[in-house]
């Protein structure tokens, strides 16, 4: 049936999930339920479409949270608490069941927003296999050692969530499907490729990125990029968003970070280009100590002197008059 509302229910200690969704269930509502230790997932959207999924209690379901299987596509799912899963936080796969007519299994479209996975969810926080264009929009990922594995999914996107440091994307790509994401307001990241894959990293603030690699950071003064790939990064690589900008009055800049010390003397030093001989670049940078004045250099010529505001940042305007490489240092002095 479709149009289905399912609310303020407990479903505990079924032998499969604690709430499912099945085939053509189309347009329904799952919402404010306590689901818990249940023999499969908490949810289960099996070839059902625009499910809303809210406000829901999932805990130690033996294998996911929540999962979507068979072409479960445009599915909303917010403000959920996840935890104590067997295997999966989110879970993503076809299976070997038939498909809807006009469907070919993959699962489509799902945005997750404000969610909270948490504590004793393993292996993957979300395993998503054939899984395409889902959007993982402020969700909240707690514990140690988490993976968040993309396997022959395309056009990922990851905004503004909270990942632990030690917890690894994992792109993994085949000769069909290269598994692309796309990360924004991610302060750190550590990434993994498997095959073919690819990132972007994006900042509508102008944050320049900086990996070991030392690939560029890209700002057209529309916003910040970096495109990552397994041919330059090797099979893992870690992605900082730094506290500085360098955005061009036209034109497009290039930056690679080669110090970014944030004690002692919290000294910086990087390499700029810019496409446009004419351009003005106007510089930021953070991470500085409060008060304390920093010299800037360009080539080992001097630019000016300047000092860190109460938030530890400086900011300066810089002409490189070539479109050559630019070699940049930030000191006290």
């Amino acid at each position: 049936c479709d149009h289905v509302t399912i609310r303020n229910n407990r479903s505990w200690d079924n032998a499969g999930n604690g709430v499912m969704l099945h085939r053509s269930s189309d347009d329904g509502l799952v919402e404010g339920n306590d689901l818990r230790r249940n023999g499969d997932s908490g949810v289960a959207i099996f070839a059902s479409n625009r499910s809303t999924i809210r406000d829901n209690l999932v805990l130690d379901n033996a294998k996911a949270g929540i999962r979507f299987s068979m072409g479960a596509n445009d599915s909303y799912v917010e403000n959920n608490e996840i935890a104590g899963s067997g295997q999966y936080g989110f879970y993503f796969y076809i299976g070997t069941d038939v498909p809807e007519p006009g469907s070919d299994g993959r699962n489509r479209r799902n945005v997750f927003v404000d969610n909270l996975v948490r504590d004793g969810i393993g292996p993957d926080a979300i395993k998503a296999t054939d899984a395409d264009e889902s959007r993982f929009i402020g969700n909240r990922f707690v514990g140690t050692g988490l993976v968040l594995r993309f396997i022959r999914s395309a056009a990922t996107e990851m905004i503004d969530n909270t990942v632990p440091r030690d917890a690894v994307v994992r792109l993994t790509g085949s000769s069909s499907v290269t598994s692309d994401a796309y990360f924004e307001t991610q302060p750190f990241l550590r990434l993994a490729f498997d095959g073919p894959a690819k990132a972007v990293f994006a900042d509508a603030a102008h944050a320049v990125f900086d990996v070991p690699e030392s690939i560029a950071s890209i700002d057209d003064r529309q916003r910040s990029t970096m495109t990552l790939l397994p041919a330059q990064t090797g099979a893992d690589t870690q992605v900082y968003t730094r506290n500085m900008t360098a955005v061009p009055s036209i034109g497009t800049t290039q930056v690679k970070v080669s110090q970014w010390q944030t004690s002692g003397t919290r000294a910086k030093g990087w390499s700029g280009r810019v496409t446009s001989a004419s351009a003005k670049v106007n510089y930021a940078v953070g991470d500085l100590s409060p008060g304390v004045r920093y010299a800037v250099s360009a080539d080992g010529t001097p630019v000016g002197s300047f000092t860190a505001d109460a938030q530890g940042r400086i900011a300066f305007v810089h002409s490189p008059g070539v479109t050559a490489w630019r070699a940049f240092t930030v000191a006290p002095g």
